[in-house]
């Protein structure tokens, strides 16, 4: 019905589209309040009504509105002259107001003094050409699939555009012009008013906060409304990660749904477990390591020390790290006769270069035997931990470390051997993103935090992304070294926190007060995302098959759906 007329006004002939009978519902029924459109309701607003000050986006809350809706921003340029000549006119008339009441001895009317200071700023913006003019007008269309749920989600537009101060008006026995208004024919209502440049930018193009990076993976769904959150770690100026939340909070769920979506990309994917609840992975192709048990054979030596290799102090630093994590009674005369002892193995003596990189265990038991005895010692907790050695051990793209039948005394050394393994092992053109769960057994030792923090700063390098998982934001607090990997990390993942860190929390982030909120009370796999600037309410959800594969069932082809 409206259609033929829309063509016929803009000049073009309904003959040739037929086609569009395809896409044109059965019938319109319009009605005083609302039009029924094939076998859906539409209910059309226009806006009367702005507040007097506004911010950039603004208009987002509305943006954001979960029912179905449709936003109509008309806008078109005003001359300036034109506009200057109808402010001079209502000048004229408010100042007569005011001078009208002044002479009966009212008292002003404080919004006709505002209306008067406001028309003369803007007059002074216009002369001087810092600001110029434009028509805009604003409609709101909520469509619903019954009157029930239509006037529910009326009422709640009405709700959410009071508390914008914005005004409503229902256009009662208009509601056909506001379907012809709502559909793609350039038409427009004509009361349209004036605003500003700097006001309408703040509206046009409407500004959001959503986070979707073009290669990235989905990491859950945008809290506020109906869009993915996607990232691509690697597009940040730093791909590492901080994950924190209370227990039960959902974040070694997050990690396994990362896991198994970065092996989708083809990245390879690396966990260090300490508890064992990574076994699932297995069935999305993992291989899972569990040291602490004979067959373990993760095929590294750290005892290995190669005094031509360019990277031999940093074997020998590391070493120093790991011995006090292996045996007690470790002191520091001990790390000085071990450096000593290596390196007067590997100088080259008559021409001859030490060939066997564990020599330097035989020449310090001829100089120390007590510190000899602290090495041997360190070297069995070592096989008991790391297995036997095997040399030419390929590491698999998608690897689980298994800790969880180590004791915790030996699970710091096993964090510790696990990162350097990684870190020399990862080539430098693959990229790899290495899970750490439970990380506070590295970021909590004063000793070993700052090994982590060399580790964050050199893995960036070599196409590594970190990802540390952790319960309490006090972790990353305790010392220098922890709080340079917190500020490394530009993807930062708060799921549930517990009410004694909020305030350190929001001090430390500078997060709102809605945003502390937030994650004071969410629930299982709800959180906040900090990419960048950005701070992102994040729902964590995973497809059936995901859900199943990480539940241990088995996994069965189905229909299209999420499961939180």
């Amino acid at each position: 019905m409206g259609l033929n007329w829309r063509l016929r006004r803009a000049g073009q002939s309904p003959e040739g589209f037929a086609a569009l009978d395809l896409l044109w519902p059965d019938s319109v029924t319009i009605h005083p309040h609302y039009v029924k459109v094939g076998d859906r309701y539409l209910r059309t607003y226009a806006v009367v009504g702005f507040p007097r000050e506004i911010e950039p986006g603004w208009l987002l809350p509305l943006m954001r509105f979960s029912r179905p809706h449709t936003a109509i921003f008309y806008t078109r340029p005003l001359a300036t002259q034109d506009a200057l000549a109808q402010m001079k006119r209502r000048l004229i008339v408010q100042r007569g107001s005011e001078s009208a009441d002044a002479e009966r001895g009212r008292m002003a009317d404080p919004l006709v003094s505002q209306a008067l200071a406001d028309t003369a700023r803007l007059q002074r913006q216009l002369v001087r050409g810092d600001a110029r003019m434009v028509e805009t007008g604003l409609t709101f269309s909520v469509w619903a699939d019954s009157l029930e749920a239509l006037e529910d989600s009326s009422r709640l537009l009405i709700s959410l555009t009071d508390s914008l101060l914005l005004v409503l008006r229902l256009l009662r026995f208009e509601q056909d012009a506001g379907l012809l208004w709502t559909l793609p024919g350039g038409l427009w209502p004509d009361n349209l008013r004036e605003m500003d440049t700097a006001a309408w930018s703040c509206a046009f193009p409407f500004g959001g906060d959503e986070v979707t990076h073009l290669r990235g993976q989905i990491w859950g769904d945008h809290a506020a409304n109906p869009s993915w959150v996607i990232i691509d770690r690697f597009q940040m100026p730093s791909p590492h990660s901080v994950i924190l939340g209370w227990s039960g909070s959902g974040k070694s769920y997050f990690a396994k749904l990362e896991a198994i979506r970065s092996r989708y990309r083809n990245l390879a994917v690396a966990v260090v477990d300490p508890e064992g609840e990574y076994g699932v992975l297995s069935q999305a192709g993992a291989t899972v390591i569990r040291l602490g048990t004979p067959e373990a054979g993760i095929g590294f030596e750290p005892f290995e020390l190669d005094a031509s290799d360019a990277g031999y102090d940093g074997q020998m630093e590391f070493l120093l790290r790991l011995l006090p994590r292996l045996v007690d009674g470790w002191q520091e005369r001990h790390a000085n006769r071990v450096a000593q002892s290596a390196y007067d193995q590997g100088r080259v003596e008559n021409g001859d270069p030490s060939t066997s990189p564990l020599a330097w265990i035989a020449r310090l038991e001829e100089t120390d035997a007590e510190t000899h005895h602290l090495v041997k010692t360190a070297q069995t907790r070592w096989r008991q931990l790391g297995g036997s050695p095997r040399r030419g051990v390929v590491l698999p793209e998608f690897v689980v470390y298994d800790l969880s039948q180590v004791s915790d005394r030996m699970k710091a050394a096993g964090y510790l051997v696990l990162a350097e393994m990684l870190a020399r092992t990862t080539p430098g053109s693959a990229r790899r993103l290495v899970i750490i769960d439970e990380a506070w057994y590295l970021v909590n030792d004063p000793d070993t935090a700052p090994y982590l923090e060399s580790l964050f700063r050199r893995a960036r390098k070599w196409g590594t992304a970190l990802s540390l998982i952790s319960q309490d934001f006090g972790d990353f607090t305790q010392n220098r070294a922890a709080e340079v990997c917190l500020r490394n990390a530009p993807l930062l993942l708060l799921l549930r926190q517990h009410r004694d860190s909020l305030h350190q929390l929001q001090s430390a982030l500078r997060l709102t007060p809605s945003e502390i909120e937030r994650v004071a009370v969410a629930g299982i796999g709800q959180g906040l995302l900090l990419a960048g600037e950005d701070h992102v309410p994040l729902n964590i959800w995973a497809t059936p098959a995901e859900s199943a594969l990480l539940a241990g069932t088995a996994v069965t082809s189905g229909g299209a759906g999420y499961a939180r």
